[in-house]
């Protein structure tokens, strides 16, 4: 899932997470078109049953960019027959790395599959747009992505990253970077804050990670120290639910891959000894996980690697794969106040055994 934003209006940039809510038809006015490229939103944003409901739509017309039958290509109008890295130009930037990379493609698109670049090219094309910069070729779309003046890109350039294919920003010795050493963060101090300067603005505490959006998001005024606030829904749903990545899959990219290792071909909770003997449920039992948003079935898997009072079902399953929802159905649209990121370590869900297994079971 790479695109992190959607588009209401000239003004309005909602967090892809939220799509769900965006799709309900009592939106006023309700959005009538989607196009989805780059994501597989109903496996990776929030509130999947309202997600797919809203999808199901008769009013709304869906196209999909694709490489792949994913679980979002399921609701489409229009399927579109994506390129994969192999076949295109790209620019890597650093994601949890300092590398920049030239991504050249191996070989030419395979049948009618083009690029995103070149679909939006060929869209304003017969959409009459005539700006000259939708036409910009991947070439000069590459040239003109970074700002090759900067200091952490000096002495980078498109040239030295076809020759050696990567290069390491201008960040520091990976043994001798210190980039706070002499605070430099981004406070009115420039120190690290432990009661905030600017909680008064809310969020403009944080930037706003979102893809081709320029603007501030902003948002009412925080508590300046950092606290606890209990959880209204902790007895009506005991559980904490952590839904990180596996090693297996990519988000939910791979997940379609038949040959897994075992394990991995099938949805699991992992339960504590203590929850599991509470709850009555053994080793290998299906088993339900629910909330008042959702339910997601899967086999247990008791084990003391995550702790009493946690379940941990990993993320990026396809429905069609598990036979039923995956564990984005529980997980709420419910943002966090400064930054507006989502709070998916703050679902909270509860656990019963099933008497007979279901297809989500292999």
């Amino acid at each position: 899932m790479k695109s992190l934003s959607f588009h209401l209006g000239d003004d309005e940039v909602r967090n892809l997470f939220g799509l769900a809510e965006a799709l309900k038809p009592d939106l006023s006015p309700p959005i009538k078109a989607l196009f989805v490229y780059n994501c597989n939103p109903v496996t990776a944003s929030a509130d999947q049953e309202g997600l797919v409901r809203g999808l199901k739509r008769e009013d709304l017309f869906t196209i999909v960019s694709e490489i792949f039958p994913t679980d979002t290509t399921d609701y489409a109008d229009i399927i579109l027959p994506a390129t994969s890295q192999l076949e295109q130009l790209d620019l890597m930037y650093s994601w949890g790395h300092f590398n920049m990379q030239i991504n050249n493609p191996a070989i030419p698109p395979r049948g009618e599959a083009v690029s995103n670049t070149e679909l939006f090219r060929r869209l304003a094309r017969r959409m009459g747009l005539d700006d000259p910069a939708l036409q910009r070729s991947d070439e000069t779309l590459t040239r003109e992505a970074v700002d090759w003046e900067a200091e952490n890109v000096a002495g980078i350039d498109l040239d030295r990253l076809e020759r050696d294919g990567y290069a390491r920003l201008n960040v520091g010795a990976p043994n001798e970077r210190r980039p706070h050493a002499e605070g430099n963060f981004p406070t009115p101090s420039g120190k690290c804050e432990l009661a905030s300067a600017v909680a008064h603005e809310g969020g403009r505490l944080l930037e706003v990670y979102r893809q081709g959006y320029s603007g501030s998001d902003t948002g009412g005024a925080v508590d300046p120290l950092p606290g606890y606030r209990p959880e209204a829904q902790a007895e009506k749903e005991p559980f904490v639910l952590v839904s990180p990545k596996t090693h297996h899959f990519l988000n939910s990219g791979y997940a379609n891959m038949t040959t897994k290792p075992e394990g991995f071909a099938e949805q699991r909770v992992w339960v504590h000894p203590e929850d599991a003997q509470r709850k009555g449920i053994s080793d290998g039992d299906p088993v339900c996980v629910f909330n008042d948003q959702g339910a997601v079935e899967a086999k247990a898997f008791i084990t003391d690697d995550t702790l009493a009072g946690v379940l941990v079902i990993t993320r990026g399953f396809w429905r069609k794969h598990v036979g039923g929802a995956t564990v984005n159905s529980l997980v709420r649209h419910r943002p966090a106040e400064i930054g507006q990121a989502p709070t998916i370590n703050e679902t909270r869900v509860d656990i019963c055994a099933v008497s007979t297994p279901g297809p989500w079971i292999r």
